[in-house]
């Protein structure tokens, strides 16, 4: 299963670390408003347990415009 975080909301930041550490703010790096990640998960989604596919900054997604 795969899942898609578009930040937005600073939510979106702690989402994202709890999909890949299992803790919220411990992932080490910044989701910037308007950033994109996509985490693969082997089957059902739990937190720790996600793989960073990709991770698509703002000052990258304006460049290809």
């Amino acid at each position: 299963m795969e899942l898609l975080i578009v930040r937005h909301a600073i939510a979106c930041e702690r989402d994202l670390s709890v999909c890949l550490t299992g803790s919220a703010g411990s992932a080490g790096f910044e989701l910037r408003k308007m950033s994109v990640a996509l985490v693969a998960f082997e089957g059902a989604p739990r937190a720790g347990q996600g793989e960073l596919r990709w991770l698509l900054v703002p000052k990258l997604l304006r460049s290809i415009r």
